[in-house]
């Protein structure tokens, strides 16, 4: 019994920062803990494990791609091919954005685009016709499916008789071709002018006659 007091004595006047105990035990004024494995717990002490064990990475996202964007839609033209280059197309014709080029045009409607003369809105007037193709002639120079003579608008020769007041004849005029068809004007590019007069005697009538004419009659 005095052994074990007298250990006592000598162990509390050794110590004062940490006491051991009689198993091995060490107790430190800090009230950490040495473990048999070596690892400290208590207070102050991080025990997150280490960066890198056992976390796996958020994945990064792949971007959804961009459709690509369509070109604007043009608006497309009529062009005409304009093969006597008056401005105005025949019957050959194309769509496009942009103009094909020289040659071509957007206005339309030449009833004959190997004659530079004709074509719609044409103002001038025209003694000779000109060929439509198939052996026909013309003088719808303006392209309105019409034939129109220039003021002042001529007649055409008839038979001759006598007046009605019996002072003279009538039937003058120009003689008409021989062309015939829809929108045609038969004296367009008449020559001959008829003029009746009274037979010798007057008794017997009137004839007529013929001669070129001063002015053929202009048309378009």
């Amino acid at each position: 019994m005095r052994g074990w007091l007298g250990l006592l004595a000598l162990v509390t006047a050794c110590g004062g920062a940490s006491q051991t105990d009689l198993f091995g035990g060490t107790e430190g004024t800090s009230g950490g803990t040495v473990t048999p494995a070596g690892t400290t717990t208590g207070p102050g002490v991080d025990t997150t494990p280490p960066a890198g064990t056992g976390t796996t990475p958020t994945p990064t996202p792949t971007p959804t791609p961009t459709p690509p964007t369509d070109p604007k839609p043009c608006t497309k033209t009529t062009y005409y091919r304009d093969l006597d280059k008056d401005g105005f197309g025949g019957t050959v014709t194309q769509s496009a954005c942009t103009s094909p080029g020289t040659g071509w045009v957007t206005k339309g409607g030449d009833c004959a685009d190997d004659n530079a003369n004709v074509f719609p809105g044409q103002t001038a007037y025209f003694d000779d016709s000109y060929s439509k193709g198939g052996g026909m002639k013309s003088f719808d120079y303006d392209c309105n499916a019409s034939e129109a003579q220039k003021a002042p608008v001529q007649k055409a020769a008839a038979d001759c008789a006598p007046a009605a007041n019996g002072g003279g004849c009538t039937g003058d005029g120009f003689i008409p071709s021989q062309r015939a068809g829809a929108g045609v004007d038969t004296l367009c590019g008449a020559t001959q002018y008829q003029t009746c007069t009274r037979k010798n005697p007057a008794v017997l009538g009137c004839e007529g006659k013929s001669a070129a004419a001063e002015t053929p009659v202009s048309c378009h």
